[in-house]
């Protein structure tokens, strides 16, 4: 029964002794398991703080850039106003001019070409025939769209 004893112990260290192998071996391999996944993430980490970098550096490029459209819109909508500003006037000065010349409507042309008023008088009305001298019912006309166009000191 000794002998029985014994063996029984023997075969309980046996057991214990390969249970703690396998315990020594899986502890091993968990250690070196958290080893890895520390620096896995120590190094996505790092990544990421040099993403956040690059999205910092991104984002005042951006806002930069944004504030460069937004001054571009400024002036643009600055040069429409000026623009329509403009039209505005002349507009009215082709219609002060047309109502103020109404009674040689024939021999005169008045119209806005791009941003420019135009005046166009006909040869009948400058001069004589067979004349180089200024008519003086020109001069009267002239005289008239001079003080027009002085009346309008914007233009």
């Amino acid at each position: 029964m000794r002998r029985y004893i014994i063996i029984a112990l023997a075969s309980i260290c046996f057991i214990s002794c390969k249970d703690d192998k396998v315990h020594l071996q899986r502890i091993s391999f968990l250690e070196s398991e958290i080893e890895h996944l520390q620096n896995s993430n120590n190094s996505l980490l790092e990544r990421m703080s040099e993403l956040s970098v690059i999205s910092m550096n991104d984002s005042e490029s951006i806002k930069e850039s944004l504030k460069s459209i937004n001054e571009h819109q400024e002036y643009i909508a600055k040069l429409t106003d000026k623009i329509h500003e403009k039209d505005s006037i002349n507009f009215a000065l082709v219609s002060n001019l047309k109502r103020s010349l109404i009674d040689i409507e024939d021999d005169i042309d008045i119209e806005v070409r791009g941003s420019a008023v135009y005046v166009s008088l006909s040869d009948q009305l400058l001069f004589n025939t067979a004349s180089s001298k200024v008519n003086k019912a020109a001069y009267t006309v002239l005289e008239q769209v001079c003080k027009i166009i002085n009346d309008h000191n914007e233009v």
